[in-house]
């Protein structure tokens, strides 16, 4: 129905409306930057090989941590320098008695893993170790 009222108020209407597409393009393009951002940082996160430790050694627990049966595990985050070495590491969380992380925190410090690299080039990495502790 184009009737002269009708036509008026769609040219009324023209400007609002024009604004209100141009703000949802500006959502859309910040949506879709913010998207592209995740995915760049998730990539980041990436490495050239898994982080592992080099010769995975024996834990062999003190006597006092091995009084008494228990079972958990001691989840580490764990900061490499670009050669693999620790370069500080701490209980992320786990499910046994703080001596127990407490142990394994100074224990990981001199293990050496595989150095972090991206795209071939040596970086600095951050890996999270999962330790299970089983004492009978």
């Amino acid at each position: 129905d184009c009737t002269p009222e009708r036509t008026a108020w769609l040219r009324e209407r023209a400007p609002a409306r024009a604004v209100e597409v141009a703000r949802l393009q500006e959502i859309a393009v910040a949506r879709a930057a913010e998207e592209a951002a995740a995915a760049a940082r998730e990539r980041d996160k990436t490495f050239d090989a898994p982080l592992r430790p080099l010769d995975p050694p024996v834990i062999d627990l003190p006597r006092s941590l091995r009084r008494h049966s228990r079972s958990g595990e001691v989840l580490l985050h764990i900061d490499l320098a670009p050669d693999g070495t620790v370069v500080s590491a701490s209980v992320d969380s786990t499910d046994l008695p703080n001596r127990y992380g407490a142990f394994l925190v100074d224990e990981i410090e001199g293990w050496q893993f595989t150095p972090p690299r991206r795209g071939g080039e040596p970086v600095t990495g951050t890996l999270k170790l999962r330790v299970p502790i089983q004492v009978d």
